[in-house]
Formats: C-alpha cells, sequence, structure tokens
C-alpha cells in the first residue's frame, strides 16, 4: 500500500480505541448495572479467571503496539462490568497525573485533551509508551468512567528512569494497595519491569517492579505474539521496528494465557499478531490509518451519546 508522511490530530487519533469498542470488538455483554450505562467487553479467555477484587496484575508489553494498551482497556471493561473498583496504573511520569485526571474526568471536549497533549511528556518521550494507541485506551478508560463506574487511571513512574525506577514504580503501587485494598490494579509496564525475579542478562542484581512487590501476591503476565511491528527503542534508536514470534508453544490460542516456562512471570497472555499504531511522532501512517482515525471520531460522538 502506498505510504504518506502525515501527522493525524491527536483529537482524531484519540478516537481510535473507543471504535475498537463500537465498531470491531467481540462483544460479548452488553449489561446495565445498578442503572449505570452499558458496556461492551472483549472475550478474554482464561485470563478472565484472574480478574477478581484486590488483584494486581502486572502487564508486560513492548512498547509502541496496538495490541498492549488495547488489552489493559479491555481487562477494565470486564472488570467494571463485575462491578468491581479498579485502577489502571501507567507507566507514566507522576507529574503527568494532573493533567491526566483532568482528562478523566472531564468531558468531551478538547480543552482537556489539548491539556493532556501538551505535556512534554508526550512529545519528548520516543519509546512507545505516547502512542496513538496508548492515547486511543486512555480515551476509553474516560468513556467509562463518565458512565459512572468505578475507575481510576493513575501514573506510577518518575523522571529517575536509572537510580529508583523501579524501586519507584513499587511504593507507588504499593500505596495503590494500602489506600485501596479491594481495587483490581492493572498495572502495563515494559515487559522487563514486570518480571517477577531478579536479575537479567546485563544485570544480575537489577530488581524488577515484579520482584519488588512479590509481598502484594501479584499475577505477572508478559504479552507474547506471533510477530509484528512496534514503535519502540533499541540500542540503536527508536521508531518502527519488525517483531519475530515470541510465543515458543505449538498452537496458541487469542487470548489463552499459559505458565511461563521460567518463574520470570506468572504467565503469558498471547494476543496474536502486534502492529504497531500511527504515532505522536512524525513517522509514515498508511492511508487506511488516516481513514480510520477519521471515521473513528464519529463513533467516539455516538459512543458518548449512548
Amino acid at each position: 500500500m502506498d505510504r504518506v508522511q502525515i501527522r493525524i490530530s491527536p483529537i482524531a487519533t484519540a478516537v481510535c480505541a473507543v471504535a475498537a469498542l463500537v465498531l470491531s470488538s467481540c462483544s460479548v455483554s452488553h449489561t446495565r448495572l445498578n442503572g449505570q450505562a452499558p458496556l461492551q467487553c472483549t472475550s478474554l479467555g482464561n485470563l478472565e479467571k484472574s480478574i477478581g477484587p484486590g488483584n494486581i496484575l502486572l502487564v508486560g508489553e513492548v512498547h509502541g503496539t496496538q495490541q498492549g494498551p488495547k488489552l489493559v482497556a479491555d481487562i477494565a471493561c470486564l472488570a467494571l462490568l463485575r462491578s468491581l473498583e479498579t485502577i489502571v496504573a501507567l507507566e507514566f511520569p507522576i507529574e503527568v497525573q494532573a493533567s491526566l485526571n483532568s482528562y478523566i474526568d472531564a468531558d468531551s471536549s478538547s480543552a482537556t485533551k489539548g491539556e493532556l497533549l501538551s505535556d512534554q511528556f508526550w512529545h519528548e518521550t520516543k519509546d512507545g509508551r505516547t502512542s496513538a494507541a496508548m492515547f486511543c485506551a486512555i480515551s476509553r478508560l474516560r468513556l467509562y468512567r463518565s458512565k459512572g463506574f468505578s475507575l481510576k487511571v493513575q501514573a506510577i513512574a518518575t523522571s529517575d528512569a536509572v537510580n529508583s525506577y523501579d524501586a519507584d514504580m513499587a511504593r507507588n503501587i504499593a500505596q495503590l494497595k494500602s489506600s485501596s485494598p479491594n481495587a483490581l490494579i492493572i498495572v502495563l509496564v515494559g515487559n522487563i519491569h514486570a518480571r517477577s525475579l531478579p536479575g537479567v542478562p546485563w544485570d544480575p542484581d537489577y530488581e524488577p517492579l515484579g520482584f519488588r512487590i512479590r509481598h502484594l501476591g501479584p499475577q505477572s503476565f508478559k504479552i507474547v505474539h506471533s510477530g509484528g511491528t512496534a514503535w519502540f527503542c533499541d540500542e540503536n534508536d527508536c521508531g518502527v521496528k519488525s517483531l519475530r514470534s515470541n510465543a515458543n508453544y505449538p498452537d496458541p490460542k487469542l487470548f489463552e494465557t499459559r505458565t511461563y516456562p521460567t518463574d520470570h512471570y506468572t504467565g503469558t497472555i498471547f494476543v496474536g499478531k502486534v502492529k504497531r499504531f500511527c504515532a505522536f511522532h512524525a513517522i509514515a501512517c498508511t492511508a487506511a490509518e488516516v481513514f480510520s482515525a477519521r471515521r473513528c471520531k464519529g463513533a467516539l460522538l455516538r459512543a458518548e451519546k449512548r
């Protein structure tokens, strides 16, 4: 397909995950709880047995795909459908919490979108955490909250990516657990941080988030896939990169969880083929993505009137 160099406006891209909710999700529920507006949620297979009150789910992703942020929004949808108090914790610096709160708590006005996206984090962070897919997922969560469900979105990282990064995230998760002991806490982080054992090949003394909160009994899942593309940083640069399949077992099924071959994670979650999403950075977008963003804008407006 021919490719064009284009920037999709933040308001247009913001709605794409909502379109996934309205137009392309596998809808298994359309239920009204306690007078609240209905939700349509995607079935997540045997992952659903981990969705319960007081649980902590660590979801380890490769940054910069559509599937990671969408999966977290899908988990939140099912949790809210079960009337669970739900907290979505993101690997965002805590400095953006004020603008994040303003956006989550607001209506659909463009002013709050602009406030959130004007933060330098969205423009200076190149590692995939600030993809349009991530903003789309946040927009879905805002939509759920606007319907009256008990949902909070919390930044848990700091700007110190060297000395105390995982320790700071662990402390923030522990505070969330202490203040909301019955809430389901869904944590989306890079897959290294979700590991439950210390040490990585390049640093045997490294203690990841998952290891540091082991006393809280988290379940840590690594997203596995059948290959595709993502926007992330490696040792050379940041940008769109190809990924090989890392689902190293036969006959994987969508959203199936399996025991991880080592103790580094509780298990894996298979999401199929991963796809990068048109980011806020100056990257090439397909004509199909441009069309999708425009179509999704109308879908959001319709969904917010339901």
